[in-house]
């Protein structure tokens, strides 16, 4: 996995980075070409493995939209245990529209895989030593403002947080040791040594009245 790809995935993992917040872009229709499988957000989570580098259609509530220009938006099924992130794409002019917030939403696009194992975990962890180093040296309140978090952008960031499956995990520290012990986990049920994160690439959409 490159260093960019990490630093992304820690951006989702520590809430500390600014990925998230305002909206824009133009909504895209659903192509006449569709895929046949229609799926919740809780069913594609049922079993995600069995729809990777599928074009598949999902339904959901859009909770949030990322705060550069709506690049990712964020969906939930009806039991609020899931989200599932969905990156937007060139077919849909890189980005959501601003009314998808709040709405639901049938989102059509190629389901993809993000594995972590544990060397990208080590190097998540020294991304946030630097991090917490860079902090002391600032002190508290300027290491805020540098974050540039106001209380809508922490929402949104919980929002990423949740497609990592990390909404009821405060601390980095505590998001580290979750990550390593479903490795463990995993490794010992599945032979896996990695965790796997899921994403749509979202290729067309539309808001559902």
């Amino acid at each position: 996995m490159s260093p960019m790809k990490i630093l992304s995935i820690a951006a989702g993992v520590f809430l500390l980075s600014a990925a998230l917040a305002s909206c824009g872009g133009n909504g895209g229709s659903m192509s006449v070409d569709v895929a046949d499988t229609l799926l919740s957000v809780d069913n594609l989570y049922a079993d995600p493995l069995a729809f990777v580098g599928d074009t598949i259609q999902v339904e959901g509530i859009c909770t949030q939209l990322s705060r550069h220009g709506g690049a990712n938006a964020f969906m939930q099924g009806e039991s609020g245990e899931y989200t599932l992130r969905m990156e937007a794409t060139a077919a849909i002019d890189g980005a959501f529209s601003p009314d998808c917030a709040g709405q639901t939403m049938l989102a059509r696009g190629i389901l993809c895989e993000d594995r972590v194992g544990k060397a990208e975990i080590d190097s998540l962890e020294r991304v946030y030593m630097l991090r917490q180093e860079r902090e002391a040296a600032l002190g508290a309140d300027a290491a805020e403002e540098s974050h540039g978090h106001s209380g809508a952008d922490k929402s949104r960031c919980s929002a990423d947080a949740g497609s990592y499956g990390f909404d009821t995990v405060v601390t980095p520290q505590e998001r580290l040791a979750k990550m390593r012990a479903e490795i463990d986990r995993r490794l010992k049920t599945e032979d896996k040594d990695y965790i796997s994160y899921f994403y749509l690439k979202t290729l067309s959409y539309e808001v559902k009245e």
